[in-house]
């Protein structure tokens, strides 16, 4: 479970596999969790890295769940999890031209659904942090989206048309993403239309990675910074229920 400075009431929680439809009636395949209070509350789309969905995201999603959000996280690479890089290549290769649309499809559900407030955020990791970047461009409806090492290249000349407030988070030990590329999306997201509301950090002793399902102390650190910041981003553009019902409890 990440760990976090905070106070925020945490609520019990349901949990699962299940499929989600496209609006061609296609079933995709997804996990859920979502607090059992009878509150709507705003949605996330925890999109997953190119090893697929593993027990990593099962547990974020729970996390997140427990703090309050209806979480759904696609998978985008129907069931298969891969251990090695080429592995892990091959199944990006095979879903390219499906991954962005389960993303959508994916929105379209948690903004619809009546345990929602059609307030909707995304979180990615790697590859998922990429396809954040990518419906932080081309959609409107999104409060905020979290970046966690996405690849930013593809997506130079959208950056500046971005309505979405995006958080991009990159560790200062980032093996696959150029320290310039880093600083250049910076400048960037600091002249487009919404340019106070972007912001990109860097987590000191973090690599590409920030969770892990057999932490060190290290990397505890690194995580518990890196959902500190994602939690203050998100409640600064997410609308809430009102949590002081829930205060005497």
């Amino acid at each position: 479970m990440p760990i976090h400075d905070s106070n925020r009431i945490e609520f019990a929680i349901e949990n699962g596999n299940i499929h989600i439809s496209s609006g061609s009636g296609e079933s995709l395949p997804a996990y859920w969790a979502h607090p059992v209070s009878g509150d709507t509350f705003p949605g996330i789309a925890l999109l997953h890295d190119w090893w697929g969905l593993t027990n990593v995201q099962r547990l974020l999603a729970n996390f997140y769940a427990h703090l309050g959000f209806y979480v759904i996280v696609p998978d985008m690479f129907y069931g298969q999890v891969a251990t090695k890089p080429q592995h892990a290549l091959r199944l990006m290769t095979d879903t390219e031209k499906t991954r962005y649309q389960t993303v959508e499809t994916t929105l379209n559900v948690l903004e619809k659904h009546h345990q929602t407030n059609s307030h909707t955020a995304i979180i990615g990791q790697g590859m998922g942090g990429s396809l954040a970047f990518e419906a932080a461009i081309h959609r409107r409806d999104l409060e905020a989206v979290v970046a966690y090492s996405g690849f930013p290249q593809r997506y130079w000349n959208g950056f500046d048309r971005c309505t979405t407030p995006i958080l991009a988070l990159y560790g200062s030990e980032e093996p696959y993403i150029k320290q310039e590329e880093i600083a250049r999306l910076k400048k960037i997201l600091k002249r487009s239309l919404r340019h106070d509301d972007h912001a990109v950090a860097i987590v000191p002793g973090a690599a590409h990675d920030f969770f892990s399902e057999t932490p060190t102390n290290e990397s505890r650190d690194v995580g518990k910074q890196v959902i500190n910041l994602t939690l203050a981003f998100l409640e600064k553009y997410i609308e809430r229920p009102d949590m002081s019902e829930y205060a005497q409890y």
